[in-house]
């Protein structure tokens, strides 16, 4: 449960699944147009993007942002530089079983 928003979060073991139900990332294959979460200090940054982002509201946490991408309700989460190791773990777990990746700014794989 993700108390800040009254929602369940996706976090049990199995093929991406959340209370029982299958989830999965966004199938978009392009960058242009799609919904991305980003940091408040660059929110304007992608906004005037020439990939004409459709900009979405911010989860109060790092791991609920790509949490929502793993349950396809965004096609991207953007982390500040100071994100930490303890910010991304479980979610990526959540975003791997979904079928999606964490990806580090040169688009190398978080190991």
């Amino acid at each position: 449960m993700a108390p800040a928003l009254a929602k369940p979060s996706p976090r049990e073991k199995g093929a991406g699944l959340s209370n029982g139900e299958a989830i999965g990332v966004s199938p978009r294959e392009e960058l242009a147009g799609a919904r991305i979460v980003s940091p408040r200090d660059k929110t304007e940054f992608f906004e005037k993007s020439a990939y004409c982002f459709k900009i979405a509201p911010r989860a109060p946490s790092l791991a609920l942002r790509l949490t929502d991408v793993a349950a396809g309700a965004n096609d991207l989460a953007i982390a500040s530089p100071g994100a930490r190791d303890w910010d991304i773990a479980a979610a990526d777990v959540i975003l791997s079983e979904a079928g999606g990746l964490v990806v580090g700014d040169r688009g190398r794989t978080a190991d």
